[in-house]
């Protein structure tokens, strides 16, 4: 059976239910410090507007390319594609997004961390031949990871598979683990994510107006959001904390909820990129 695309819906910035991070020493980090940004900030609902689009698969797909960062020159690229930007050169996001932590050692850790969240995304990035400073690829990250997390979908150890683990039986444990191969999503599904996104944004004026900080920083807000909840899921998959897994999940299902406007079990990943 195949899926509808989804009509985009995209108010992104309601305040999001963000968990715990990887240690107590770091439990505030990833918490008030980014909720206290998105609540002070407008900058994503001026990004993304608050309206349906029709049908994505229509906006540009084949215009959008294969994802990959371009050569040339960098001007160029951002006007044939307004969702890219000509990044800074340094990071924005952690030292904002740290500074009510205590000065000295605790303020260095909460940058630390979320430097780390931006490594990662950058790495990401970089391995699979998506452009890093392109907002489209921000959103695609958020949305692709999101999924995975609440739908058990990360590589992780067999041993400690929170979906492989569901069933102590040998032969469902098989099944499972097909389940999950078959639910993954692939290159080619993210692929068709990102031309989607990419297409909805160049079809969005105000993404044209937006300066490079602009979209440096709402890049790295959703990396960041992506990371935190990514970090809780996988100290519950490392620990076998099933009440870290479940928040993770819960975040993640409010996430797309908010992100997309429906009921999580209606988002589907395919071969033409976000369906339902």
């Amino acid at each position: 059976m195949r899926s509808r695309p989804i009509a985009f819906l995209v108010p992104l910035l309601a305040p999001l239910a963000l968990v715990a991070t990887p240690s107590p020493a770091l439990a505030q980090i990833g918490m008030n410090p980014v909720q206290d940004y998105i609540n002070k900030t407008s900058l994503l609902n001026n990004i993304l507007s608050n309206r349906r689009a029709t049908d994505m698969s229509q906006q540009r797909q084949g215009a959008a390319g294969t994802g990959r960062a371009q050569s040339g020159d960098a001007a160029a690229t951002e006007a044939a594609n307004p969702s890219a930007f000509r990044h800074s050169g340094a990071p924005i996001l952690p030292a904002v997004l740290s500074e009510r932590a205590a000065a000295g050692s605790a303020r260095d850790a909460s940058v630390r961390f979320f430097g780390s969240l931006l490594d990662l995304y950058t790495r990401t990035a970089r391995t699979d031949g998506f452009p890093e400073h392109d907002l489209a690829y921000a959103l695609e990250y958020y949305v692709v990871n999101t999924y995975m997390t609440y739908h058990d979908l990360h590589e992780v150890p067999y041993d400690k598979d929170p979906r492989i683990k569901r069933s102590a039986d040998p032969l469902e444990r098989l099944q499972l683990l097909a389940e999950k191969k078959a639910l993954k999503v692939s290159m080619s599904q993210e692929r068709a994510v990102f031309n989607q996104i990419r297409g909805m944004l160049a079809a969005n004026p105000s993404i044209a107006r937006l300066s490079d900080r602009e979209k440096q920083e709402a890049t790295e807000l959703l990396a960041i959001m992506m990371g935190v909840n990514y970090s809780t899921y996988m100290r519950g998959v490392e620990t076998g904390d099933d009440r870290l897994l479940q928040e993770a999940r819960q975040g993640a299902r409010q996430n797309l909820e908010r992100l997309l406007g429906l009921p999580v079990d209606r988002i589907k990943i395919g071969s033409k990129g976000l369906e339902q």
